[in-house]
């Protein structure tokens, strides 16, 4: 065979199976740059989010509004991540609260748009998407071999995806440390809403 062909045979295969390592990369060092004191469970949150979407969290619309209530009630707010792209896909946008709190946005606006996206969701097989889960877990212990609670979260991870399980917590460090409130939508909902009442924010 013709050395040339061999070499873009080759270039082809490299490039090929190190695209979605490099989408890991990003995708890690973008959740630890907004948020650093992020542990592995805070990381993998936002990729099963990117994957399952929100249907883990709405048995019903009146329990949607009724969580959304309640945290809307909160006075303490130091979260200024506005929306942010969930996983690598960016499937779904964490839409923080405090637009619903500053009459940015309405709140029923927001319920049906959960509820919406919920049905919108990707669902790969657990197999699947367990597969891209232990290659996260590597690419994060490279990255930083040093993160606390590293092994400790990856095995709670799969002992859930073991049961047909995805959901994950956001680890009590996070939830301290950063006090987010948010909801997920789709991203076609989200791109339609970036042409109308967050186009000037």
């Amino acid at each position: 065979m013709n050395p040339y062909y061999v070499l873009v045979i080759l270039s082809f295969v490299f490039f090929s199976c190190s695209k979605p390592d490099e989408k890991l990369e990003k995708y890690v060092k973008s959740e630890l740059a907004l948020f650093p004191e992020s542990r592995f469970v805070d990381i993998y949150k936002s990729f099963f989010q990117d994957a399952y979407g929100p249907g883990h969290i709405i048995p019903d619309t009146a329990h949607a509004g009724k969580y959304v209530d309640e945290e809307l009630l909160s006075e303490n707010w130091p979260d200024t991540v506005l929306w942010q792209a969930t996983g690598i896909r960016h499937d779904y946008y964490r839409i923080n609260l405090v637009l619903v709190k500053k009459g940015i946005m309405p709140r029923d606006t927001l319920l049906l748009a959960m509820v919406r996206s919920a049905g919108l969701a990707e669902k790969p097989a657990i197999a699947t998407f367990k597969a891209e889960v232990d290659r996260l877990y590597s690419i994060v212990k490279e990255m930083q071999p040093g993160l606390p609670d590293l092994e400790q979260d990856q095995k709670a991870i799969d002992e859930q995806l073991a049961k047909g399980e995805v959901m994950m917590h956001h680890s009590e460090h996070y939830l301290q440390t950063y006090q987010r409130r948010y909801r997920i939508i789709h991203r076609t909902i989200f791109d339609a809403w970036k042409n109308s009442f967050l186009k000037n924010l």
